[in-house]
């Protein structure tokens, strides 16, 4: 099981072949995927301020073969600051949107899909933290 963080879908819009691939190859294999609603948000407010209609027609496909997550529970909350508070410790800053993003994946066991960099200096501090890299 999987969650996608922004960068991920950013490539499945813009239709890199080969994230498309593993996209497809993932879905195939029957594996769930999974958003959050501020990885929402971050997509659908980039899409309309550029005015980018096929990757609005695009993040709505996507969302047929994804299940989004709220981030509202005191649970949810409650690792999202304790994932704070160890990375602060650890002299690393990281957007709120990514430590939610944590967050969810730690209390699901679900592997983040990202290429943000962020999230593999988090792995090295948050235990557990599962992350997979698509190509591009």
């Amino acid at each position: 099981m999987y969650i996608l963080d922004t960068n991920t879908i950013i490539d499945i819009l813009r239709q890199n072949r080969a994230t498309l691939i593993k996209l497809d190859q993932t879905l195939l294999s029957g594996a769930s995927l999974f958003i959050i609603t501020l990885v929402y948000y971050e997509v659908q407010r980039g899409i309309l301020y550029a005015h980018a209609t096929g990757q609005a027609q695009r993040f709505v496909k996507l969302l047929q073969n994804v299940t989004t997550l709220g981030v509202d529970s005191s649970q949810v909350l409650n690792k999202a600051s304790e994932i704070h508070s160890e990375l602060r410790k650890n002299g690393q800053t990281v957007e709120d949107v990514d430590i939610f993003v944590m967050a969810v994946a730690s209390l699901r066991d679900l592997t983040i899909v990202t290429n943000d960099p962020d999230f593999l200096r988090a792995a090295g501090v948050i235990p557990n933290l599962k992350i997979e890299q698509w190509p591009r």
